[in-house]
């Protein structure tokens, strides 16, 4: 076993502006329609390149006051969590989470753009 571990990436999931609503309906998906985590996330980046700000949520539609953070429109947020560990140890999101996101304000969701999640994860050098 090696004393280091690479990060790697999942594919991008992505969800447009005219998907996102006033509720958490659709989660964000990859280029194949997998909306869920493959892998447990290290770090996510969240990149709101739309002209709308957003609500996030890993619980959906089935969540009863689950904003869990809002992201300002044209915006990036980069979840660190545990990036500088060397050992498998350490906080993460879990694999098999989905993300969700909703308009930030009432009759205002955003009209263009599109938001992208991207999950890098650590595997055994």
């Amino acid at each position: 076993m090696s004393n280091s571990i690479i990060m790697d990436f999942e594919i991008v999931k992505t969800i447009s502006a005219a998907q996102i609503l006033a509720t958490y309906d659709l989660p964000v998906v990859d280029a194949n329609g997998n909306a869920y985590f493959l892998n447990p996330a290290r770090m996510l980046y969240i990149n709101n390149m739309t002209n709308g700000a957003i609500y996030v949520s890993t619980l959906g539609v089935n969540g009863i006051n689950c904003d869990l953070f809002s992201i300002a429109a044209n915006t990036a947020m980069i979840l660190d969590l545990c990036t500088n560990k060397t050992v498998e140890q350490g906080a993460f999101v879990p694999e098999h989470t989905r993300i969700f996101v909703r308009a930030r304000y009432a009759g205002a969701p955003p009209t263009t753009g599109d938001v992208d999640v991207t999950v890098m994860y650590g595997r055994d050098n």
